[in-house]
């Protein structure tokens, strides 16, 4: 009784005071220890119990195999042989089994089933398998243990083909089994690609028609009308995006327990209906929420903050909407006290940080009584999406300091940081190569802690580490070191390489990379990423046919962002025949795949046809962008369509709401200048709401040589020296070139 109340110190003091103590009371001690959390205490007492000379029997291992699995649970994986094992528990389980064949238990059903759990728990699937196949006769637990083994590991097929094989040897199925299966489907979903559906919906038809078809099994057997089955259907449903079936089951369930409303919830939000999500927390009625509604309902109001477009109070820019509500669920939380979880005070942290206040999401986290590795990754990663990565940086090194140990999730955080910095840092040319130093240091120190916690050949880790070096300019050195360090490569792992190469210049370095990669992924199955990258680095039609006959292959050629870098790619080699075609093929033509044949037939100075596809544009209802009238003012400056123009800058305010940025007034100033409109040019640049660039000095210069105007040439070459850049040699060339011309 003290046990199952949780009671250890006065189960011990009972036991303790026993004058004689048989299996019963060692066995009902161990098992106390284990459900309170304390598996070592547990396996103690199993061998202080031998050592008394009281020898277990199947109840005794049974429980003493839970506590080694209740161990393993605590225990950190290692790699041993290409596998993830804990390799302490391991040994001690095994040690366990030998026990159970001596005292001749080893073919007890429960024994048998508490082996598979142990073994799955500890990471050997082999042992667990050599475990069942041993059984003469298996009942359904042991069926479902090794079931939830394969699922644990993700091999959810092995899963569900013991289920058919269960069937096939007419093994009756009970509603644990049905669960299990479920999961397995659930956990397929998580790992297929989503497709649109006719409705709009995004579905993961695989493993849909694999639940669907567990469902139908389960019903013949009358476990639908089971409440954990029909929590799991919900569950499964959501997860492979149809949410009419998870409804329709939510729906005829004649009463719903909490786990019923949370996968629901769940189920709305990761289909993008968070809305829905909420109005489900909001119609929960009598039922008192836990936290793990708490957190289900957090969850749904982050991607709904997301969507919400930010309004300035306070002088800041927030998510009003969502923070109100924010605050809402924050109450009811505190006044059930579960505030101070951590799961609900972690998706506290991020919920306001998205709706932009990162004030109360710094409270909640002070607040905490206590700290985990995921309430500083929330507040890291909150940090870091407000433009504050130094802060995010310095919260990372501060959790280590601290005595929290990083995991995966909260290096990527402080990665992403890393990243964000990189992509705001100007960096320095080192031989001949742009180099973000700065932020090349911090990846270089965020790396150096994930060599010592021994994550940094972690796929997913490794995969960023690369796409971060890269982003700081290091491709060659630091970004390949750690893909050729990888135990393994996957898809991603190639293609943030690829894309490192495409964007760091090295292009014939990215295509041979490609072709590397062909011949040693076993199953070649590239993303849209992975061809965008090899696209970027293509310079010739010779080296676009094959890849392009890829994407055909692998059936992509309809998808819009290849579909966008092929035409810009084919636009740019000077084959806009191919262009127009892919362009025509287009089952819908957004502002982006109109931005990519206007700019192409720009490129190639086919004016008439840029202004005759931007009025298609327009009738096509697609309402053109900030890119599409850098196109055409590129175009008539290229012309000397002066007027023209004019005309189009104009536009872009008046009839389109769009406010000219640094490029348009770039583009502005080189049309005037080519006209020979120098002064108007100059006027343009000293009123102009944004700074001038150097580009947009040198185009002036240029046209000075052109026009002999030294006077103005002067005026921009002392605005070059002003900002700066008076000590590229190329002003000091186009200076030279003016006096020079003015002279002759």
């Amino acid at each position: 009784m003290y046990s199952k109340c949780g009671a250890m110190a006065e189960a011990r003091a009972v036991f303790d005071k026993m004058p004689h103590r048989g299996i019963v009371s060692w066995t009902a001690l161990m098992l106390g220890y284990t459900d309170s959390g304390y598996g070592d205490t547990a396996l103690e007492l199993f061998e202080e119990m031998q050592a008394h000379g009281c020898q277990p029997n199947a109840r005794a291992l049974v429980a003493a195999l839970k506590a080694c699995s209740s161990v393993a649970a605590k225990e950190e994986a290692q790699r041993v042989h290409g596998k993830l094992v804990k390799p302490s528990s391991l040994h001690r389980g095994m040690a366990l089994h030998s026990k159970a064949s001596e005292c001749g238990c080893d073919t007890d059903g429960f024994v048998t089933s508490s082996l598979i759990a142990m073994y799955i728990k500890c990471g050997s699937l082999e042992e667990s398998r050599r475990v069942f196949e041993g059984i003469k006769h298996p009942d359904k637990v042991s069926w479902t243990s090794l079931m939830a083994g394969y699922v644990e590991n993700k091999q959810e097929e092995m899963a569900l083909d013991l289920l058919a094989r269960m069937e096939a040897r007419d093994m009756e199925a009970d509603a644990v089994t049905f669960v299990t299966a479920l999961n397995a489907c659930g956990s397929l979903a998580a790992r297929e690609e989503r497709t649109l559906a006719g409705d709009g919906s995004f579905v993961r038809w695989r493993a849909l028609e694999r639940g669907r078809d567990v469902h139908a099994r389960a019903a013949t057997f009358g476990f639908d009308c089971d409440v954990r089955v029909r929590n799991s259907l919900i569950d499964m449903y959501g997860k492979c995006g149809s949410m009419v079936d998870s409804r329709r089951v939510f729906d005829g369930m004649p009463c719903h327990s909490l786990a019923s409303w949370t996968s629901l919830m769940l189920g709305y939000t990761d289909s993008g209906q968070g809305e829905l999500a909420l109005a489900l927390f909001d119609q929960m009625g009598n039922f008192q929420p836990d936290k793990l509604v708490f957190v289900a309902a957090l969850k749904a109001l982050t991607s709904v903050a997301v969507r919400e477009q930010a309004r300035e109070a306070d002088g800041k820019l927030m998510k009003i909407s969502s923070l109100e509500k924010a605050r809402v669920i924050h109450s009811q939380a505190s006044s059930l006290c579960y505030d101070s979880d951590l799961f609900v005070a972690s998706r506290l942290v991020d919920v306001y940080a998205k709706c932009g206040s990162l004030e109360e999401a710094r409270q909640v986290f002070d607040s905490a009584p206590r700290r985990d590795v995921v309430l500083w990754t929330s507040l890291i990663l909150g940090y870091t999406e407000k433009g504050l990565e130094e802060t995010s940086l310095s919260l990372f090194f501060r959790m280590q300091d601290e005595g929290c140990s990083a995991d995966t999730p909260s290096f990527l955080a402080a990665l992403a940081a890393c990243a964000s910095l990189a992509m705001k840092e100007a960096g320095r040319k080192i031989d001949g190569k742009l180099v973000k130093l700065q932020s090349l240091e911090n990846t270089m120190l965020v790396h150096s802690r994930a060599l010592e916690a021994r994550l940094d050949t972690e796929t997913f880790l490794a995969n960023t580490l690369v796409d971060v070096y890269a982003k700081c300019g290091s491709v060659l050195d630091d970004a390949r070191l750690v893909f050729d360090t990888m135990p393994c490569h996957n898809v991603v792992s190639w293609t943030a390489l690829l894309l490192g190469y495409a964007e760091n210049g090295e292009f014939s370095l990215a295509l041979e990379l490609f072709s590397v990669m062909r011949l040693e992924m076993r199953e070649w199955e590239p993303g849209a990423q992975t061809f965008v990258a090899a696209l970027k680095s293509c310079g010739s039609l010779a080296a676009l046919a094959p890849i392009h006959g890829d994407i055909c292959r692998c059936g992509m050629e309809n998808n819009g962002i290849l579909a966008n870098s092929l035409m810009d790619v084919y636009g740019k080699c000077g084959s806009m025949l191919h262009t127009l075609q892919i362009f025509e093929s287009l089952a819908s033509k957004d502002v982006v795949a109109c931005n990519t044949i206007i700019a192409g037939s720009s490129r190639q100075g086919d004016t008439d046809d840029v202004f005759h596809l931007f009025a298609s544009m327009l009738d096509e209802g697609c309402k053109p962008d900030a890119i599409t009238f850098v196109c055409l003012l590129t175009a008539c400056s290229h012309a000397g369509l002066v007027a023209r123009g004019k005309l189009y800058f104009e536009r872009m305010t008046r009839e389109f709401g769009l406010a000219p940025g640094i490029d348009h007034y770039t583009c502005l100033i080189d049309l005037l200048s080519r006209a020979n409109e120098l002064d108007a040019a100059i006027q343009i640049l000293r009123i102009m709401p944004v700074r001038a660039s150097p580009a947009a000095w040198k185009s002036l210069m240029s046209s000075c040589r052109k026009w002999g105007s030294s006077g103005v040439g002067k005026l921009a070459f002392e605005a070059l020296v002003e900002m700066g850049d008076g000590g590229d040699a190329s002003a000091y060339s186009l200076m030279a070139n003016i006096y020079q011309g003015s002279t002759g």
